[in-house]
């Protein structure tokens, strides 16, 4: 190491993700608002977990193949294209919307905005709802992934539609379990138990009398 001694490193903090409930708790506060352009935006960073630094805002109606219903963007982190998605029919609304308004810029962005717009922009829709504000913009990312670990989606699948270039960096989303996927196992080994306990008990109305007595006994 050259002579330099690395300091102790923690554990980061682990990432907040959004519940299906708390997603539509956000978009009905926003569409209550009447501002279509930002559910827009949001609705789709949920339904395609785009980083939003190069990815959201870099995305452009040309991105997007109409007649395949797919989209394949740029990812400028890890410097190469997305796999092909298929459109979800909530983003193949937005697409609609959005798509001649898109095709009138110059850069042809379907959602044009800026770090600090969009943070802007989050946190007065995350006070309305009066969630916590450790839900930061990027939650959407991760919770789109989240969601895939929780639908027991393939890692390496989950790996090719987040954009991740190594599977340890998605292996995260497993191994770091959320609460649904807990509970989920902690009910699956209880039902197991429950199960072997029905297949190993001893008919107690078959016996009688002393050998009853042996077969408890052993």
């Amino acid at each position: 190491n050259m002579g330099i001694c690395d300091l102790p490193r923690g554990e980061s903090k682990r990432k907040p993700a959004f519940t299906f409930a708390e997603q539509e708790t956000l978009l009905a506060v926003i569409a209550k608002c009447g501002v279509q352009k930002d559910w827009d935006m949001w609705a789709w960073c949920f339904d395609t977990g785009m980083r939003h630094d190069g990815e959201l805002d870099g995305f452009t109606i040309d991105n997007v193949d109409f007649s395949r219903k797919t989209i394949t963007f740029w990812r400028p982190k890890t410097k190469c294209w997305s796999v092909e998605m298929v459109l979800t029919p909530r983003m193949s609304e937005i697409l609609v919307r959005r798509r001649k308004e898109a095709q009138l810029r110059n850069d042809r962005k379907v959602f044009p905005s800026t770090s600090g717009s969009r943070r802007s922009n989050w946190d007065k829709y995350i006070g309305m709802c009066n969630f916590n504000k450790h839900f930061t913009p990027y939650t959407t990312r991760h919770t789109y992934i989240t969601a895939l670990a929780e639908e027991e989606t393939s890692p390496k699948v989950t790996m090719d539609l987040a954009g991740h270039t190594c599977i340890e960096t998605t292996m995260t989303y497993y191994t770091k379990s959320s609460s649904q996927l807990l509970n989920k196992a902690i009910s699956a080994l209880q039902n197991r138990k429950n199960a072997d306990k029905t297949n190993d008990s001893i008919d107690l109305d078959a016996m009688n009398g002393h050998n009853s007595k042996k077969a408890l006994i052993k």
